[in-house]
């Protein structure tokens, strides 16, 4: 569960971001905790599939890079969503998307990669 508690403070400090959006020097699209909200199920998933992987030794690879392409594919979903209802402010919303993916998968990919090399 090591991952799962990284995952949330990475939400934690999106979450401190969004409180005291008024003191950055950039702005924060309003559908901001939405997409908070859904990296962080997304991370409870992910959480759940690191444990599946750590009690099958034999098929952890699988398990690690199956996180992985899941955490991708929902993400292009979730664009491809906000493209469809045509959202307020698409540039703005789709960088905050892709910032947050990025955050995410830079401490995933570190936590897939320690596992993969016990292996």
């Amino acid at each position: 569960m090591n991952y799962f508690y990284h995952s949330t403070v990475i939400s934690i400090i999106f979450t401190a971001l969004w409180i005291f959006e008024k003191h950055l020097p950039f702005p924060l699209h309003r559908d901001f905790m939405g997409i908070i909200g859904f990296f962080f199920i997304q991370s409870i998933i992910i959480s759940w599939m690191f444990a599946r992987a750590q009690k099958r030794v034999e098929t952890s690879v699988v398990y690690f890079l199956g996180s992985t392409a899941f955490r991708l594919l929902t993400t292009i979903l979730l664009l491809v969503f906000f493209i469809l209802i045509k959202g307020h402010n698409f540039q703005l919303l789709s960088f905050e998307i892709i910032g947050v993916y990025l955050v995410h998968l830079v401490f995933e990919l570190r936590y897939v990669l320690v596992n993969l090399q016990r292996n």
